[in-house]
């Protein structure tokens, strides 16, 4: 069924002459683009701020969390990106007492999107689509004109940010060969 439906999907895009990306995708949804070359890239983050308790990693992801699926993506010919980032706070989120109905259950100290040059950095190294989530009008310039060449265009490496091999290497119980707890990310 999950083939049925991948083709399909490959079919549109291949009439309609357009490029899709996969959110959120499986392994296996990621081995399947290897037949279906309308699948260009993929988002390698989570939803913007889940707190997923039954997550075996990152239990508090902030969406920035994109080497480990990265390689994989990469690998099989894919760009990576992360889940669209504000560049600027709304106005309203950035006061003591936010507007829940904007700011939805965050502070502006809570918020995984406060960091909003880290976001940036993260999203334009990932090398697949960067995807703003600002307001209408209330885009920080200054860090989308730090994101792209004086032509518009993303600037991107070559490769993406990946996660380097020690940081797949923290087995339980084991003293003294790797870090006793991973408390961050180290990409190459």
């Amino acid at each position: 069924a999950a083939h049925k439906w991948l083709s399909g999907m490959h079919m549109a895009a291949v009439e309609a002459s357009i490029p899709i990306q996969m959110c959120m995708a499986l392994p296996s949804d990621l081995m399947a683009s290897l037949q279906l070359p309308s699948f260009t890239n993929f988002r390698a983050s989570t939803d913007y701020g889940i707190k997923d308790r039954s997550l075996p990693f990152e239990k508090d992801d902030s969406n920035l969390n994109i080497g480990g699926s990265s390689l994989l993506g990469f690998a099989l010919g894919l760009r990576p990106s992360k889940d669209s980032f504000w560049t600027h706070r709304p106005l309203s989120c950035r006061n003591s007492k936010p507007n829940p109905i904007e700011c939805g259950r965050w502070t502006s100290q809570s918020n995984p999107g406060s960091n909003c040059e880290l976001n940036a950095i993260v999203a334009t190294l990932s090398t697949g689509p960067v995807s703003l989530g600002d307001k209408p009008k209330d885009t920080n310039e200054t860090i989308v004109g730090r994101c792209i060449k004086s032509d518009g265009r993303i600037l991107q490496p070559s490769k993406p940010v990946t996660s380097v091999d020690s940081m797949f290497g923290h087995p339980v119980g084991v003293k003294g060969r790797f870090p006793p707890t991973n408390s961050g990310q180290v990409w190459a």
